[in-house]
């Protein structure tokens, strides 16, 4: 598969993307050391709730991508709620990446709530957290997945705190629940493993909410590659619409990723996976959205690779007015094969307005804008490395206390990132 960025009018897509990948991938033998190739996201709650304004992306995810034996992420979000839905107390994800064995590699993703809540009170669980290992080595791969709840109650009815994997309990006309929801695929170059503590699915609409519409609560994914050239040649990404991010001290108003879609390592297929927002509002003024849409897809294959993602947000309007755009739009485009390796980005927009100051459509990559009492915004920030593509269109760094946002907040509005194993 081979996407060329094109100058068409601005599509329905919402991206940003993730980590770097560096380095070739030699063969395996005794004398050379494997080159594990990973991606690992965990987070609390995500809700694909039909027919309603309001869907969910993986609040306080955390991921982690690359090649290298040692490498960690977390993330931390106070309470997440949609009323007549779900409520849940504090959540905190993490990534940590370790040398296993002689020339293996471990990943560990854990994900924890510290309650829930879901459909009025007919799910209650006490905290939950799950575990999801994934091991590679130059002799196999293998897993160890596991969810741990203080306590669950189903409509009514206590449940044990370690069930089997994929057990399934129905709330007659209400929903289907899925406890310590289990999934692991290993072959000989690669392994893909999920754990969802509790997916639900409703059997009737609530809250605005239709029938089919899904909650998944504590949920954790991961994927490895054996990244030697004679298998296929992993990539990777992720596109976001909108993201505040602050240090660690500030985590109680930081807005995670909305919108947020992944590539996993051994691409798509070339299909397009989608996730979208119908709006987002933060208090304050902070960021106004009126719909957000994010599309990824990726091929790796053997001697080749493809990724791409692409991100619409719109009506936009951040800080209180300060920024706002009937629509943005980025695509990131990263290809190798044996000719070479392509590297693409682009950003379209329609009426963006800074400080009431209207941008040329054919603004320059990287174009800074310092703004006294405010801080420093770039419009089109363009990253390109072999092997590497990421683009936001517009990024604000305050540099003083805005809406409640403390100095040095990040605030970024439309991103996509893909990458794949560079020469």
């Amino acid at each position: 598969m081979r996407r060329t960025i094109s100058t068409s009018a601005i599509l329905t897509g919402i991206f940003a993307a993730l980590l770097v990948l560096a380095g070739a991938l030699p063969a395996v033998s005794a004398d050379s050391p494997p080159i594990w190739t990973y991606f690992s996201t965990s987070g609390g709650t995500q809700a694909n709730l039909i027919g309603t304004t309001v869907s969910t992306d993986l609040t306080g995810a955390s991921t982690l991508a690359g090649t290298a034996f040692t490498g960690s992420k977390s993330n931390d979000v106070a309470r997440t709620s949609v009323p007549g839905l779900l409520n849940v107390g504090g959540i905190s994800s993490s990534q940590a990446a370790s040398p296993f064995g002689s020339d293996g590699l471990q990943i560990t993703s854990k994900a924890r709530i510290a309650s829930v809540d879901l459909l009025n009170g007919a799910i209650k669980i006490g905290a939950v957290e799950v575990t999801n290992i994934a091991r590679a080595t130059p002799s196999g791969f293998s897993s160890v997945l596991n969810s741990q709840l203080a306590s669950l109650t189903i409509d009514g009815k206590a449940y044990p705190l370690s069930a089997d994997p994929n057990t399934k309990v129905e709330i007659p006309g209400l929903a289907e629940v899925v406890i310590n929801e289990q999934k692991s695929n290993a072959g000989s170059s690669g392994i893909a493993t999920k754990v969802t503590a509790l997916r639900v699915t409703l059997l009737k609409d609530v809250a605005g909410a239709k029938v089919g519409s899904t909650i998944k609560v504590a949920t954790s994914s991961i994927n490895i590659l054996n990244g030697a050239l004679n298998n296929s040649i992993a990539v990777g990404g992720f596109s976001y619409g909108t993201a505040v991010k602050v240090a660690a001290s500030d985590a109680r108003v930081a807005v995670p990723p909305t919108a947020f879609v992944s590539i996993p390592s051994y691409g798509t297929g070339g299909k397009f996976l989608t996730n979208s927002t119908a709006n987002v509002d933060v208090p304050q003024g902070l960021v106004k959205i009126g719909a957000i849409e994010s599309r990824v897809s990726g091929l790796s294959d053997v001697g080749k690779s493809d990724a791409y993602a692409e991100n619409q947000t719109a009506r936009v309007n951040v800080l209180g007015g300060r920024i706002t755009a009937d629509a943005i739009n980025v695509k990131s485009h990263v290809a190798k094969s044996s000719s070479g390796h392509v590297e693409e980005q682009k950003l379209e927009f329609l009426r963006l307005k800074i400080m009431g100051k209207t941008i040329p459509a054919d603004v320059k990559p990287n174009t800074r804008i310092s703004v006294a009492g405010l801080g420093r915004i770039t419009v089109n920030e363009q990253v390109s490395q072999p092997g590497f593509s990421q683009i936001i269109g517009v990024r604000v760094i305050l540099s003083t206390k805005t809406l409640g946002l403390p100095a040095g907040a990040d605030i970024q509005i439309a991103v996509a990132r893909t990458f794949t194993a560079s020469s």
